[in-house]
């Protein structure tokens, strides 16, 4: 391989997987399970958002685990969006900030109906 082509594959390739801190790239492997564990952090929120519908009733919902959740996600996302730049951490992170404010207002509105 002459090194014209060997420039461009490496830039192709810098420009696709940004080196991180370690300076390893990501294989195949490494991207598969990112996939698997985004989808169920992304699904996770999904039978607890269910069941406040359902039930419309918050009574057993720790609202202080709740917004703690909250604020992790939002740290998490704004670190992903400035630092990573990894759409697929982007968007995993801005997921669970949603699927966590929706649990939170569904609570709130739960509870204050309850009361009321």
């Amino acid at each position: 391989m002459n090194t014209t082509n060997g420039r461009i594959i490496a830039v192709l390739s810098t420009s696709l997987w940004e080196v991180n801190m370690f300076g390893l790239q990501p294989n195949l492997a490494s991207i598969f399970i990112l996939l698997i564990v985004t989808g169920l952090g992304m699904v996770a929120f999904i039978p607890q958002v269910v069941k406040l519908i359902r039930t419309k009733s918050a009574d057993d919902i720790s609202m202080g685990s709740w917004v703690m959740w909250l604020i992790a996600y939002i740290l998490m996302t704004i670190y992903s969006v400035v630092f990573t730049r990894d759409l697929m951490l982007c968007v995993a992170y801005a997921s669970e900030t949603l699927a966590s404010g929706l649990i939170i207002l569904l609570t709130i509105r739960y509870q204050r109906k309850n009361k009321g």
